[in-house]
């Protein structure tokens, strides 16, 4: 599951970055911004990624007939 470790950091990261906004110094809360757009862009990457490589491989397969006879044997 490539989602779990970014999805993971990202709601790690957003009790920090609240804080980070409560302070009012954007020193703090610019790098947590820029994290969390980091981390939420991996997430979403990652996640069509996953979809991508676990759907294509059915449909790059050129004889699908003797896959599914050596399936069924």
């Amino acid at each position: 599951d490539y989602t779990r470790f970014p999805l993971g950091l990202l709601a790690l990261s957003v009790p920090l970055g609240m804080l980070a906004r409560r302070t009012d110094r954007p020193v703090l809360f610019w790098p947590f911004n820029g994290l969390q757009r980091l981390l939420f862009g991996a997430t979403l990457y990652a996640g069509t990624m996953q979809r991508f490589q676990h759907h294509a491989y059915p449909c790059s397969v050129r004889n699908k007939r003797v896959v599914a006879q050596r399936i069924m044997k």
